[in-house]
């Protein structure tokens, strides 16, 4: 394996995020920020949903990622956590798995964060899509030493993130308004930032004071 680490942020861009719109972009700015600022190599795919799914970058060093913009996350649309999810880490295995041993990275770490539950997913609907979400988590986490981190709003974040396949302790809710939304993406950072310099997400990753 290789001395880097992969991060996958699935970031909600659903019609109801519009009224947070400035805090998201600043909040991932931020956490874009912070891992550009560490030591070692990271390489980062970043995935925006709502009732689509668009891939903005893909394994793309850390240094090289562009910050998002008011033309880049436009909120609209429904919540399609769970296509999101699923193709994602699809996506993301199935390269990984294309590499020569020595190429992969030695930490996966996937954040999800979402202001709403699954509300429209299309390939992964209803029970379906739960199944298919929580096998695919559960796989990676067991198999692959994946880390997954789940931070929500309008929800019990441990109960979904639960229903997910996410360990308790790598779920976090967070309240839907502005400072409800920088709060989740300084936890996000903190927990990144742990993984890479420490090798392990730190116990007190989501602490109030993130």
């Amino acid at each position: 394996m290789k001395d880097y680490t992969e991060i996958i942020c699935i970031i909600d861009k659903s019609g109801s995020m519009d009224a947070v719109r400035s805090d998201a972009i600043g909040g991932f700015n931020s956490f874009l920020a912070e891992q550009k600022g560490l030591p070692g190599e990271a390489r980062l795919t970043l995935v925006l949903f709502d009732t689509q799914y668009r891939v903005v970058c893909d394994h793309e060093p850390i240094g090289d990622v562009k910050p998002l913009t008011p033309a880049t996350y436009v909120p609209g649309g429904m919540t399609a956590l769970y296509d999101a999810v699923v193709r994602s880490i699809d996506s993301v295995g199935e390269r990984l798995a294309g590499m020569p041993e020595e190429e992969r990275p030695a930490h996966v770490i996937m954040v999800i964060l979402t202001d709403g539950l699954e509300n429209s997913s299309t390939d992964y609907p209803g029970a379906k899509g739960a199944r298919a979400v929580r096998e695919r988590i559960e796989h990676q986490r067991s198999t692959y030493s994946w880390e997954f981190v789940f931070l929500a709003a309008n929800q019990d974040a441990v109960l979904t993130g639960g229903e997910m396949g996410v360990a308790a302790n790598r779920a976090s809710t967070f309240a839907a308004d502005a400072d409800g939304v920088q709060m989740a993406f300084a936890r996000s950072a903190q927990a990144v930032t742990s993984l890479r310099t420490s090798g392990e997400v730190s116990a007190d990753w989501a602490d109030d004071d993130a």
